[in-house]
């Protein structure tokens, strides 16, 4: 959130307010939510092994191992993506970067959007917090999008939630806490909608 919010605070090449995120990142708002990204991205008990150039950063971004969702997008469609670079970047080498064939393998677009990966550069150097956990790095990029392999998450969500309540031990607790079995399959289906929307997506670019 700090990466995203970050051109609100400080000067940017380019400002954009909340309201602005979610025009651009949700143009199907039935599937709001957005996967991110950070590389790199170490811990302070880890250095990083060797210095990345920008080029390398930005392939390392759309690397499923560094998303903080479970997924890869690369099996999905995207809608939305924009890249948040912080520190000392050259745009003409992320540029480069990111119309290369590595990346356009990469990353899908549904037909019916504008299909253009967003830019924004920061060149301060990243801050952490004081005894933070993360290594102190000179530049890194923060990757956020929308991307149905986001329904990914939610069939797993499904498949655990369908196992746990076939096996009612496990829900002996959410009893106690006053939720009855009308509130859990009602919330099924609501995960049974949102994977629907995200399977609608995928359909409507096969179809387009």
């Amino acid at each position: 959130m700090s990466s995203i919010t970050h051109s609100l605070r400080n000067s940017s090449s380019s400002v954009e307010s909340l309201g602005d995120y979610i025009v651009n990142h949700v143009p199907y708002p039935p599937a709001h939510f957005l996967l991110t990204s950070q590389f790199p991205l170490w811990s302070s008990e880890k250095s990083c092994p060797r210095a990345y150039n920008d080029s390398e950063i930005t392939f390392g971004a759309f690397d499923p191992i560094y998303l903080m969702t479970k997924c890869n997008p690369n099996l999905g469609k995207y809608m939305s993506v924009s890249l948040l670079y912080r520190g000392d970047f050259t745009p003409s080498e992320t540029n480069y970067a990111i119309c290369s064939s590595e990346i356009k393998k990469k990353v899908q677009f549904v037909n019916w959007c504008a299909g253009r990966i967003k830019c924004r550069f920061n060149y301060e150097i990243p801050k952490v917090f004081p005894n933070s956990d993360l290594a102190i790095l000179l530049k890194n990029v923060f990757l956020y999008c929308n991307s149905s392999a986001m329904s990914e998450v939610f069939q797993r969500i499904l498949s655990r939630f369908d196992l746990s309540f076939a096996n009612r031990k496990h829900l002996i607790k959410l009893y106690q806490e006053g939720i009855d079995d009308e509130l859990l399959i009602k919330n099924r289906e609501t995960i049974k909608v949102i994977i629907g929307d995200f399977e609608e997506i995928v359909k409507e670019t096969e179809d387009y």
